[in-house]
């Protein structure tokens, strides 16, 4: 496998205004999809709604390595009632579902 290049330039999650940009996001926008794409491929991605950046910004520390890469979405902007591919609910042991209820 050949060496990657590691530059000093290019998207840092981590740099103050993309932090500034995720939690000013989530704490007046919207929650955000993420995509966690672990460096060359080490494992399948990690996939997650966030709607609280302080437990973000702890995955952050935790669960990253060097290199990983991100791409996250607003989940507004994602998630509507135009684009959902289904809907379910779950049956009682009888297979019974409820018409009704607060959702």
């Amino acid at each position: 496998m050949a060496q990657d290049a590691w530059v000093a330039e290019g998207p840092v999650l981590t740099a103050p205004e993309v932090l500034a940009l995720l939690r000013r996001t989530i704490e007046s926008e919207s929650p955000l999809v993420v995509e966690h794409r672990h460096y060359q491929g080490a494992r399948a991605p990690t996939r997650f709604v966030s709607d609280d950046f302080e437990e973000l910004a702890r995955y952050l520390r935790a669960e990253t390595c060097a290199g990983d890469s991100f791409v996250i979405w607003r989940f507004d902007l994602c998630c509507k009632d135009s684009n959902i591919l289904t809907t379910g609910r779950m049956p009682d042991a009888d297979g019974r579902v409820p018409k009704g209820g607060a959702y």
